[in-house]
């Protein structure tokens, strides 16, 4: 059963929910003697408690360090994705070197001819299996293509075997950091329970100071959020990329919207590059769109004063 996700139940970034849980706390010491009048769990090992369950929820991995785990491997995966295709390639002129040309087309069936010719940019399962039949096969009739060390050299199987290995192991931790939504969820519902507690410290500092306008300002969400991120306080950039090239994706273009803003359109242009130099911290919802590419939504936390970037990676139709 797939993993539900768990949804923000703060209308800001992650930074600014942070910041601004920070911030409360700060308020809260500063009229702590006040406030512990109000309600008696407020104490300095309250504001201290508070505070480290603020830093443990930022020490969470989040979605962009995850995504660049992902896409490290994704790297690596295609290197020796190469790698075992050219092994591929030499197995094929051994099996020539070995066995009757009326068997060629059988023993290369063998060897996982079929599953080989299915990889394709990344289709990485049918690597693993094309490699598993490469294995078995060098490994069951190695005298044959050795032919007595006149065609296939004797190491050649144990090249085969380490690349498959190494690439099991580059498949296995990619297909780990993809899995992100336990991951999120365990960060979201960190991030959910600052917010919760921070709303709660809001509510009793509201009603301890109802009669102290500028006090109640210590305690009122929007106005600390307003403080931490003014408008137009950040800048954005993405880059699109090939998913598979990574090289620049032509004439993208990307048009992004926060909760009760007004759309935003970009263009990538020759170079893959849009950038906005002006915009409101928020989190923002897109979609990024080019000719013979499949549109590619996301979301993107922007936050004040950061120049945020985001990579887009497009696949093709």
């Amino acid at each position: 059963m797939a993993v539900e996700p768990v949804r923000p139940l703060y209308k800001c970034t992650q930074g600014a929910n942070y910041s601004g849980c920070g911030t409360v706390a700060d308020n809260l010491e500063t009229m702590l003697a006040e406030m512990a009048a109000f309600r008696g769990r407020y104490t300095a090992p309250f504001v201290a408690a508070y505070r480290t369950a603020i830093a443990d929820a930022k020490a969470l991995p989040d979605d962009q360090a995850r995504g660049a785990d992902s896409q490290a491997l994704l790297v690596q995966m295609k290197d020796k994705k190469d790698e075992i295709m050219g092994l591929w390639v030499d197995t094929g002129r051994y099996i020539e070197g070995a066995f009757p040309k009326g068997e060629w087309t059988i023993r290369r069936e063998e060897a996982g001819s079929k599953a080989f010719a299915k990889v394709g940019t990344n289709n990485w399962d049918e690597l693993v299996t094309g490699c598993s039949s490469l294995k078995t096969f060098l490994t069951a009739k190695a005298v044959t293509l050795e032919d007595g060390g006149l065609n296939m050299p004797n190491p050649f199987p144990l090249l085969v075997k380490t690349a498959s290995n190494a690439f099991d192991v580059l498949y296995a931790s990619f297909k780990a950091a993809e899995q992100t939504t336990v991951a999120r969820n365990k960060k979201i519902t960190a991030n959910n329970a600052l917010f919760t507690t921070a709303m709660e410290i809001c509510k009793d500092g509201q009603a301890k100071f109802k009669d102290d306008e500028g006090v109640i300002k210590m305690f009122t969400w929007t106005v600390i959020q307003e403080l931490i991120n003014p408008p137009g306080s950040a800048s954005l950039e993405f880059v699109v990329l090939d998913a598979v090239t990574l090289l620049p994706v032509v004439d993208a273009t990307i048009v992004i919207q926060a909760e009760g803003g007004s759309q935003i359109t970009l263009s990538g242009g020759a170079t893959g590059i849009a950038k906005e130099p002006n915009i409101d911290p928020a989190v923002y919802k897109g979609i990024a769109k080019a000719p013979l590419y499949v549109d590619l939504a996301f979301e993107k936390d922007v936050d004040k004063g950061v120049n945020a970037g985001k990579k887009l990676l497009m696949t093709k139709v």
